[in-house]
């Protein structure tokens, strides 16, 4: 069997860690290492991982000061030795055959350095809200990160391998937010990327996800990223927007956003509840109202 590390970084993960660890510890394919670093955790999370770590010997551990994610990532990634690099975040849920699905697929196609797989989006609290990840090919996965579009690769879905990820230097430093967008361009330089038509994770969304919080630092990395991956490639393009647009983003538009997306993927309990409080939010919004006319109606 191929050698598998499943990277875990953890921060204040203490709400979702203990669901996320038991999805990974519950894979169909059990020959794994799953290494797991604590950066710095001010609330229960290290304890719940020690707890973990004294009844299951494929957990490696480390708690020590913050360093903040990409150094976090990095650090995982050469605990040990392994043929391949499982992503995985401490606010979701593999699906029980996600390892294995993964692996087949590296083994079997050794042009690929890395792949991932369609996702299920899920809330806080584990309402569905829309899948993400349909694009397969490498061409359009590439085109699509060279847009600047997050998400042709779910970072937490997928697996690279590891010989290319080291030959690369890793994540880098300097797009703090988007060191994923950077590090599938810079693999796609490499060899092959993909993503499997089956849905292996679901993918929490909150307030506290990088996307949210960290939203105009990501989108300044990324422009960054793009500029240098153009030049690399000798690509002759600008990037399309100019990172001073970028701007904290709402919750009622977030509530909106993940109602639209609701109700468009026929999950209509998710698609009512956040038009209820993106109207809540905001009673005289046409926008509001609009979208939960449309959820009545149920289109």
């Amino acid at each position: 069997m191929a050698s598998v590390a499943v990277l875990l970084p953890v921060y204040n993960a203490e709400r979702y860690l203990d669901i996320a660890l038991q999805s990974i510890l519950g894979q169909s394919y059990s020959d794994f290492t799953l290494c797991i670093i604590d950066d710095g955790s001010t609330d229960s999370s290290r304890k719940i991982v020690l707890d973990y770590a004294a009844q299951d010997s494929r957990i490696l551990f480390r708690s020590r000061e913050n360093r903040g994610l990409v150094s976090t990532l990095n650090e995982l990634a050469a605990m040990t030795a392994s043929e391949y690099l499982i992503r995985m975040d401490a606010d979701d849920i593999c699906e029980t055959r996600r390892c294995e699905e993964l692996v087949r697929f590296m083994e079997a196609n050794p042009d690929c350095v890395a792949c991932g797989s369609e996702v299920l989006l899920i809330d806080p609290f584990g309402r569905p809200i829309r899948k993400m990840g349909s694009l397969q090919t490498h061409d359009n996965i590439d085109a699509a990160h060279l847009a600047g579009a997050g998400g042709a690769i779910i970072h937490p879905a997928s697996i690279i391998r590891t010989s290319v990820f080291t030959a690369i230097g890793g994540y880098c430093e300097d797009y703090m937010h988007a060191e994923d967008l950077d590090l599938f361009l810079r693999l796609a330089e490499q060899g092959r990327l993909a993503n499997l038509p089956l849905t292996l994770l679901q993918y929490r969304q909150h307030f506290n996800s990088v996307g949210y919080a960290h939203r105009v630092l990501q989108r300044n990395s990324t422009y960054k990223a793009l500029q240098h991956a153009y030049m690399r490639r000798n690509i002759r393009r600008t990037v399309d927007y100019n990172p001073e647009d970028a701007h904290p983003i709402t919750k009622r538009v977030v509530f909106l956003k993940w109602a639209w997306w609701a109700l468009s993927s026929g999950y209509r309990s998710t698609a009512r509840h956040y038009a209820l409080k993106a109207l809540a939010k905001n009673v005289c919004s046409f926008d509001s109202w609009k979208l939960f006319i449309c959820v009545i109606r149920g289109y």
